[in-house]
């Protein structure tokens, strides 16, 4: 077997500075915040709203804009949330910009704390929402319209960011990024995106249950590095176009990982877990499985094209099957020959050219 390195766990994870949405920009327009049964409501206009959120108490909650007023005032607001409440959040259309968990200058030393649930509901527009330093309780999602949306999630103090119940976001059409770096998730994370070109980059992360990302049509990027994915499944899949996943140096359950036509490239390198699964549609695919462990059966299938598999390194205690598809004449797998250093390939099929 081969030795991978162990994961940190989120409650271990040390303090480090990772890049971040950084200082709020200037906005415009006007928010309501409010108070209803111990819950906070932002309510937002069509302008573009910019706002920054994080604790001054443990239970309060500072709401300061740039460039946007709050229930008509430029002055930043307090408001006490109720014990175990939740927040909810609909800035509606426009360019908007909302942190949580830092102020606006990005000093990298505010926090903040939901022990309820938290709701981001934002409109059509080039949004940008900051989880920085933030724990829920609850259920955190986050749904945007069309517009090139940003949404980013990271930790720059001694306690990771921490969602512990599932973690929802639903992005529309646009060329969308969801980064996240140094965080810990409890529950399910699903990660949704519509067409163009969408970056999902998730790297230091521990999952505890499933992960699923289904990113449309574009010229997807999809990379998963140093992280632990405890759920029984980790899906991944895209639409048409020319899409680039990496799984690097994690540990996940079950993976699959479904690529739709025209030229994909997957990468799995240093990756231990129960089983994979790859499924590549038309177009000529490349898929490289290196330094990676395996316990039962796995799998690589690649649809009509002239595909490239290449294996080196790892081991498939339960055996790998390879299907070329029938319909092809220029296939390629490399990883037969024991120079490459494989262990438990079974079966090798519909593949024209074989090493």
């Amino acid at each position: 077997m081969h030795q991978h390195r162990t994961l940190l766990r989120v409650e271990w994870l040390e303090a480090r500075t990772t890049p971040n949405v950084g200082p709020v920009g200037g906005g415009t327009g006007n928010v309501q915040a409010y108070l209803s049964g111990g819950n906070l409501y932002i309510i937002g206009d069509a302008g573009n709203n910019s706002l920054a959120l994080w604790n001054v108490t443990p239970n309060a909650i500072r709401i300061q804009g740039n460039g946007t007023t709050i229930n008509g005032s430029s002055t930043a607001q307090v408001f006490a949330l109720g014990a175990g409440k939740s927040v909810f959040i609909n800035l509606r259309d426009g360019d908007d910009t909302i942190v949580l968990g830092d102020n606006l200058v990005d000093s990298d030393l505010r926090s903040l704390a939901i022990l309820g649930n938290l709701r981001i509901d934002l409109g059509g527009g080039n949004n940008i929402v900051g989880l920085e330093n933030l724990f829920v309780r609850g259920t955190t999602s986050i749904r945007a319209g069309a517009g090139n949306d940003t949404v980013d999630i990271d930790t720059t103090l001694g306690s990771p960011t921490f969602l512990k119940g599932n973690f929802t976001a639903t992005l529309g059409d646009g060329d969308n990024s969801v980064i996240g770096n140094t965080f810990g998730v409890g529950g399910n994370v699903s990660i949704t995106t519509g067409s163009d070109d969408d970056t999902i980059d998730l790297s230091n992360a521990t999952i505890a249950k499933n992960l699923l990302i289904a990113a449309d049509d574009g010229d997807n990027q999809i990379t998963i590095t140093d992280s632990d994915v405890d759920g029984n499944i980790t899906r991944i899949s895209t639409g048409l176009d020319i899409d680039e996943i990496t799984l690097d140096s994690s540990d996940f359950k079950r993976l699959f990982v479904l690529t739709g036509n025209d030229g994909d490239d997957t990468v799995v390198d240093g990756v231990t877990a129960v089983s994979v699964n790859v499924t590549t549609g038309a177009g000529d695919d490349t898929v490289d499985i290196t330094n990676s462990d395996f316990q039962v059966a796995s799998s690589v299938s690649t649809g009509d094209g002239n595909d490239t598999v290449n294996v080196s390194g790892s081991d498939f205690l339960g055996g790998l099957t390879a299907d070329g598809g029938s319909h092809d004449v220029g296939d390629t797998f490399n990883g037969l020959d024991p120079s490459y250093g494989n262990t438990g390939i079974n079966t090798v099929i519909n593949f024209e050219f074989t090493s």
